[in-house]
């Protein structure tokens, strides 16, 4: 089966990393966590966890597994004192077993301002809601994020993030908002406030100024500036860190996605 297939081979690249890294910084290392970590590859190379990938069998909690397996494979390079590759954000389990998010169904048209002010603004994108995901180390987490939204135009990719009241002014001088692009290309958008207070967003390293936090959190930025071409699968997820420490990933144990649009997005959607 095709996830049977992706778990192997991320067993294979994370092992021939390790083999890499043991064989040429290990003195630099040192012995004792370069044990540690091919503790945390013989963990991963357990049957039982491929006994839940594909559709042969299923636990009711299949996504738990895909995390917990994942988290084995990213401890291999924590140990070493390495930053997990990040092909390891991919879930193994296949999309379409995890029904945490709605797709983009027409283009959008937003105005970025802050503001949940026109509901029909955002009344054509995707959506992901904390209360679909059905994590179970999550159930006594208490959450920041509530709901994203996610969209575009023939042109532009488009972001909103609400969060849970307590959270309204989401951004204070600790906090840091990541989103990170695993697929097509990897890209990391960066929001923070600057020195002067101010709320700012950088595109691997390039300032972003289609951006505004009121009540919500909106953005814009063109397919172009992210590199992305018609009809490529986008995949990402969204960190929020303090202090240099990730407090949330949302999803959880998953990647949203969609397919970049064309000129024909619209008309092929209201086809099927």
């Amino acid at each position: 089966h095709e996830e049977d297939v992706k778990a192997w081979e991320y067993l294979y690249k994370t092992r021939e990393l390790l083999k890499r890294y043991t064989s040429t910084e290990k003195n630099k290392i040192g012995k004792k966590n370069i044990e540690k970590a091919w503790e945390e590859l013989y963990i991963a190379e357990g049957s039982d966890w491929f006994w839940w990938f594909g559709d042969d069998h299923n636990s009711g909690e299949d996504d738990v597994y895909d995390y917990l397996f994942r988290e084995h494979l990213k401890n291999v390079f924590r140990k070493l004192n390495k930053q997990p590759p990040e092909f390891l954000n991919s879930p193994v389990i296949l999309p379409e077993k995890e029904a945490i998010f709605t797709l983009p169904r027409e283009f959008l048209k937003v105005h970025i301002d802050g503001k949940n002010s026109n509901y029909f603004e955002w009344s054509g994108a995707g959506k992901y809601n904390s209360k679909s995901e059905k994590v179970a180390m999550d159930f006594d987490i208490e959450k920041i994020i509530k709901e994203i939204y996610f969209g575009f135009d023939i042109n532009n990719f488009f972001l909103r993030i609400d969060t849970f009241e307590k959270y309204n002014l989401l951004l204070d001088e600790n906090k840091k908002i990541l989103i990170q692009f695993i697929s097509p290309k990897n890209i990391k958008i960066l929001i923070s406030k600057n020195p002067k207070g101010e709320t700012q967003a950088s595109v691997n390293g390039n300032i972003l100024n289609n951006i505004c936090i009121d009540n919500i959190l909106e953005l814009g930025i063109s397919f172009e500036e992210l590199g992305f071409s018609e009809r490529e699968v986008a995949e990402f997820y969204i960190e929020v860190s303090e202090e240099e420490n990730t407090v949330e990933r949302t999803p959880t144990g998953g990647i949203l996605t969609f397919e970049v649009p064309d000129k024909e997005f619209e008309v092929k959607y209201w086809d099927v």
